[in-house]
């Protein structure tokens, strides 16, 4: 497999973030992009967010004037509003995983054309946005899967086969979120 830099020799490396569009992923993806600012080896960091929630949180964000290595781009609200998502839980999943996609690849389709920064070099993909190394492959672009939550949400998730064959139920591993995790296994 070829490293980023044999993939785009340019001095400058252009990071694209895009998390899932929820507070508790938006915000340690923030985090990781300040964390990326000061490297010397990344020229450009940009941020993608829906419209509704590069509004929502655009006042955390750094002013227009600031240095212009972090950039803000959005894709159009293709997703049920923030405010009413509970609603209908698993529609709003669904539209994550089938509506996000395209208008993501959008945004990478105009970033390409107007050369005004390297090229994108790097695709940092919430990790439940699984589109996202299909759309890396595709042009030929890494991507590193970003997971925001604790460590011992990750474990429940890796060992969740372990814990039910050993007579837990998943509502005792996951309160509450039992229905969304039985529904995802049967549709992947």
């Amino acid at each position: 497999m070829e490293t980023i830099d044999q993939l785009n020799p340019v001095t400058g490396r252009h990071v694209v973030a895009m998390p899932f569009p929820g507070r508790s992923h938006i915000n340690p993806m923030i985090n990781l992009c300040a964390l990326l600012i000061p490297s010397p080896r990344i020229s450009t960091i940009t941020l993608i967010l829906t419209e509704e929630w590069l509004g929502l949180i655009s006042h955390q964000l750094p002013p227009a004037g600031s240095p212009p290595k972090l950039r803000l781009r959005s894709i159009p609200n293709v997703l049920p509003s923030e405010r009413t998502r509970g609603a209908d839980l698993s529609g709003f999943y669904k539209a994550v995983d089938t509506k996000m996609e395209a208008p993501f690849e959008e945004v990478l389709t105009s970033l390409d054309r107007q050369r005004l920064e390297p090229p994108v070099s790097c695709v940092v993909a919430d990790v439940f946005l699984p589109w996202g190394a299909g759309v890396g492959r595709r042009r030929n672009i890494p991507v590193v899967a970003f997971w925001t939550q604790a460590p011992s949400v990750f474990s429940v998730f890796h060992n969740f086969d372990l814990i039910v064959a050993r007579g837990h139920s998943p509502e005792d591993a996951l309160p509450g979120t039992c229905k969304l995790i039985i529904m995802k296994s049967k549709s992947s």
